[in-house]
């Protein structure tokens, strides 16, 4: 009972937060239902993208680490081969002064060139890192940047969804093929 004054005052603090300062980003959600389809647009290259929150491709959301969100995607655009192709959107928490993925892919597209190897990177088609940040409250109480718990941003990539090289679905690989693939992948990411 002697801490009841201090929990209905942190109750109190709480209650004026709103649902940025949560880390929900309104532009990430369906206004009228969270669990429905939503539109990000991404100005610079002309793109809307359909993101479904339902379709969820890989999920790991904690409370630390980067949270990564893969869901399932779609475009709108003139571009016939992405309107027409599956694409992903990646949600996640990236430490700030991390290099971009989608910037670190770009390259490794440019030193795996004629080698064959490409077809087992993503390919990026836009990125957004969106206007917020963890390190935000402790700018707001003045206090100093932790050098252990770095800030992290909220950064969203869409790339084009890669083919499994085996899924029940499709027709039985030979065990040869698999491997190639396998080692293809393997020799993609050293």
């Amino acid at each position: 009972m002697q801490d009841l004054p201090y929990f209905a005052a942190l109750l109190f603090a709480f209650q004026r937060f709103t649902s940025r300062d949560w880390g929900i980003e309104p532009i990430l959600q369906n206004p009228e239902n969270v669990a429905a389809p939503f539109d990000l647009e991404f100005p610079e290259q002309d793109i809307k993208i359909s993101i479904d929150p339902s379709d969820k491709i890989y999920s790991n959301f904690c409370l630390n680490g980067r949270a990564t969100r893969v869901l399932a995607a779609s475009a709108e655009s003139d571009d016939t081969e992405l309107a027409n192709h599956p694409l992903v959107a990646k949600i996640y928490w990236p430490e700030e002064d991390r290099i971009n993925e989608a910037l670190a892919i770009q390259q490794a597209h440019e030193a795996l060139e004629g080698t064959g190897l490409r077809k087992h990177l993503p390919t990026t088609v836009c990125f957004m890192d969106i206007d917020y940040h963890t390190g935000s409250i402790r700018e707001d109480l003045g206090l100093e940047p932790d050098e252990k718990t770095k800030s992290r941003v909220l950064r969203v990539l869409i790339a084009f969804r890669l083919k499994n090289l085996h899924s029940p679905t499709s027709k039985k690989r030979s065990a040869k093929k698999f491997f190639t693939g396998w080692k293809e992948c393997f020799e993609c990411k050293r």
